[in-house]
């Protein structure tokens, strides 16, 4: 509203000219814009960079004065509220909920931080279910259930980083159970022991993938 109160102080609509040099004013056929800011007159680049908007915003602006006045402008389109394939909260809490049910069922809880990641909250999936697999089955489980409304893969994965960063499928380097993961963390910290105590952490490592 306040650039509409700006250019409707600097645009001359009227119905016939405004020129002080003429006796008889003609018929006005366009619009013409002098530029104020501070009561100083300025050009329009100057006009443009003070209130931070680009020509086509000032032009848009003006056409919208012209026909409506100073009345705020009407979102005709775009936004959340007026796409109607975005998702509403109820579905994106469903499918977030199936993606946290799902690492309930079949994620690893392994104690401590991970190797490999940063957070010491990580749901470990096995790496026989990558997320392919589990994007399947919530369309299987969304049909099942009825719904209209399924997203596509990309859309999936999408809330699940959002939402659920915590829950990753493990890679085969750390899909281990959790005497793997603790021996293997007592081999990587085992620099500053002795030769003996490194060849029996090995060994007993050895013994473990044995059984």
């Amino acid at each position: 509203m306040m650039i509409l109160g700006l250019i409707s102080s600097c645009m001359r609509n009227g119905p016939t000219t405004q020129c002080n040099k003429r006796k008889t004013q003609t018929e006005r056929k366009k619009s013409r814009s002098t530029y104020t800011f501070n009561g100083k007159f300025v050009c329009q680049p100057t006009f443009l960079k003070l209130l931070g908007i680009s020509a086509n915003k000032l032009r848009a602006l003006q056409d919208h004065f012209k026909e409506n006045g100073l009345e705020p402008r009407k979102l005709k389109a775009g936004g959340r509220k007026n796409n109607t394939k975005s998702l509403s909260p109820a579905e994106i809490e469903r499918i977030v909920q199936y993606i946290k049910q799902y690492a309930e069922d079949h994620a690893v809880h392994l104690p401590g931080r991970v190797p490999g990641f940063k957070r010491d909250d990580i749901q470990l999936l096995p790496s026989s279910t990558p997320k392919n697999k589990v994007f399947r089955d919530y369309v299987a489980s969304a049909g099942r259930a009825g719904h209209t409304r399924i997203v596509s893969r990309q859309t999936f994965s999408r809330l699940w980083l959002q939402y659920c960063p915590f829950i990753v499928v493990a890679k085969p380097t750390t899909d281990l159970c959790w005497r793997c993961q603790a021996n293997n963390t007592r081999i990587f910290r085992s620099a500053n022991l002795t030769d003996e105590e490194k060849s029996e952490l090995l060994l007993e490592q050895q013994r473990h993938l044995s059984q």
